[in-house]
């Protein structure tokens, strides 16, 4: 598994969630590897991600930095 690091800051975080992402498979989850579609987000990004998951992962989190990367805030 990935450790606790935001997909879109990449700031290593304990408040936030995980997202399971349209691409998710659960089958896929292995103690060996990390699940396509999983993603990790701290609390800032958190919310934009959940109205993401129902895309995949990949283009949700392309979205998403486009829209915070490109502001200064983050």
């Amino acid at each position: 598994m990935k450790p606790a690091i935001c997909g879109v800051c990449g700031r290593f975080q304990i408040a936030g969630d995980w997202v399971e992402f349209q691409d998710y498979d659960e089958s896929q989850l292995t103690s060996l590897t990390h699940p396509a579609g999983l993603e990790f987000f701290c609390n800032e990004h958190l919310g934009e991600a959940l109205k993401l998951a129902s895309q995949d992962a990949s283009s949700a989190l392309n979205a998403l930095k486009m829209t915070y990367l490109s502001d200064s805030s983050v």
